[in-house]
């Protein structure tokens, strides 16, 4: 009985050891309703989330970002660009990343609070110089 409790404990150590292992972590940037200013072509607000996967047999890590970019501003409108992109990394040294995918939207500089996909962006102030905005949500 000692011996059959002895040969259980042994395999189910080596099951979970051998068991794959997901660790998810992610960032925001910047720090909700902080005043922010941003000049042409700085980035207004970033994410990034990863995953590393891990089993007996190797593993890798993958990172989803995103950003919003302040493009400027054009007679009446404000005009944001949007940049995602992925990349994938494996122990063996094998990489692989997605192609980038862009846009850009195009909003009335009467605008108070813009939303683009589930970012939702106070606008303070709009000058010549750049744009003061506060990030209120990300869903």
């Amino acid at each position: 009985m000692k011996n059959l409790w002895m040969i259980l404990i042994i395999v189910g150590v080596v099951l979970v050891g051998c068991a794959p292992q997901i660790r998810t972590y992610g960032k925001i940037y910047p720090n909700f309703k902080e005043e922010q200013f941003v000049t042409v072509g700085a980035t207004m607000m970033g994410k990034e989330s990863c995953e590393e996967y891990r089993s007996s047999t190797g593993g890798h890590h993958t990172c989803e970002s995103y950003e919003l970019v302040y493009l400027g501003r054009v007679g009446d409108s404000i005009r944001i660009g949007y940049r995602e992109f992925t990349r994938n990394m494996w122990e063996s040294g094998g990489r692989m990343a997605r192609p980038a995918y862009s846009m850009e939207a195009t909003y009335p500089t009467r605008s108070k609070i813009i939303t683009f996909r589930n970012i939702r962006i106070e606008i303070i102030e709009i000058s010549d110089d750049g744009l003061k905005y506060k990030l209120i949500s990300v869903e």
